[in-house]
């Protein structure tokens, strides 16, 4: 099953477009801004997937543009909870930038996991730029913006708070950068 709010917003037109339509309508007058085209977004708000018990669910958005022959594509997700076999991500947010040159991003969340005895949690994430320079743009959610800043090309994973749990025989707890 699926639930969700679909959005697609295009321009072809080599113009920015900011008109306001319908101010006869019912629901009064709406305004369509959208950048000088080619430009395409795709935006699913409060999404969720779920099929057999196991489910995804969040706000993601697709956009892509072409300015000056070079094409941009950025990718953003937020309020991601993924929920398979028991295993969680919750609170995840995403941010991607795809270039010729490479591609920047970020993703985290709280994940937890079990299994056997076993059982580990904690906020992850990874952050990352192999464009081979500076990257600093925001990606619109559909009511929060992510914002993607670096200044060189970089990887890192980080966890806070993480707990790892085996059997109660030994716990492992801390805070890790690499």
């Amino acid at each position: 099953a699926t639930a969700g709010t679909f959005e697609v917003r295009i321009n072809t037109r080599p113009t920015a477009i900011n008109e306001t339509f319908g101010a006869a309508l019912p629901g009064g007058p709406f305004t369509v801004d959208l950048p000088a085209g080619p430009y395409f977004q795709v935006r699913l708000l409060g999404f969720t997937f779920d099929i057999d018990g196991n489910s995804v669910s969040g706000n993601f958005t697709l956009e892509q543009e072409v300015d000056g022959g070079s094409r941009t594509t950025k990718v953003g997700v937020s309020d991601l909870e993924v929920a398979i076999g028991g295993q969680t991500l919750e609170d995840g947010e995403g941010a991607f930038l795809i270039l010729g040159t490479g591609v920047a991003g970020v993703i985290s969340g709280t994940a937890q996991l079990s299994a056997g005895g076993f059982e580990a949690g904690g906020s992850i994430g990874v952050r990352f730029n192999t464009t081979g320079g500076a990257v600093d743009t925001t990606i619109d959610l559909g009511g929060t913006t992510a914002t993607l800043q670096f200044d060189n090309d970089i990887f890192e994973f980080y966890g806070a708070g993480l707990a790892l749990d085996i059997g109660g025989f030994v716990v492992i707890e801390g805070n890790i950068v690499f």
